[in-house]
């Protein structure tokens, strides 16, 4: 079964139904419509929920707009790279292909 795994802030909020979507970038995992998630917090063991992926959208980051940046939505467009590379550990520009993935939990 495929994983996504988030930090810890953004925990609560999905499992509140809050947060129903997530951005991800070089996706090696060919994410698609239908696909059942298992969803992991970093530096935790086992899942804390499970999501099946109700859309995709994919464009790239200077495409985003304002509902598809979820809590990035305040920062610039040069932020974002800079934020994404810290993640990624890779270079990021505004041509970068980004996955916005919407999910709904099991």
């Amino acid at each position: 079964m495929k994983t996504l795994k988030f930090t810890s802030n953004p925990v609560p909020k999905i499992l509140a139904g809050e947060k129903t979507s997530t951005r991800r970038l070089f996706d090696d995992k060919h994410l698609t419509k239908g696909d059942i998630l298992v969803l992991l917090e970093k530096d935790k063991t086992g899942p804390f929920a499970k999501a099946k992926i109700t859309k995709i959208a994919e464009k790239n980051i200077s495409e985003l707009v304002d509902e598809e940046k979820g809590s990035h939505g305040s920062q610039t467009l040069e932020e974002m790279c800079r934020h994404y590379e810290h993640l990624y550990n890779k270079a990021v520009t505004p041509e970068t292909a980004v996955k916005v993935i919407y999910f709904e939990l099991c």
